[in-house]
């Protein structure tokens, strides 16, 4: 399967993240990279929505919780969700 430059920006961003959270975290490699990618191509998120995703996935979990492509999806879901539900009828029209 092809990925999106947007989706493999997207993953770096995100393995990135999961590194700076948890310095047991693997440092993001070429397969990484590209798996974690096509699983975010496949979601329709925002880089913005899955960084928040990886904020709250480490707020919620504790010692050695190993983030997968399906906790971090879940959890931008979530944020995204949130987000819109707070949002006035101007700014969902925006």
């Amino acid at each position: 399967m092809n990925v999106s430059d947007r989706a493999v920006h997207a993953a770096k961003s995100v393995l990135a993240k999961c590194a700076a959270n948890d310095p047991w975290f693997p440092q993001p490699f070429e397969a990484m990279i590209l798996a974690w990618a096509e699983h975010i191509s496949l979601c329709n998120l925002d880089t913005e929505d899955l960084l928040a995703g990886v904020t709250a996935v480490y707020r919620e979990h504790g010692s050695g919780f190993k983030p997968l492509p399906a906790d971090v999806i879940t959890a931008a879901r979530m944020v995204r969700h949130d987000r819109v539900q707070r949002e006035s009828d101007a700014e969902r029209e925006a």
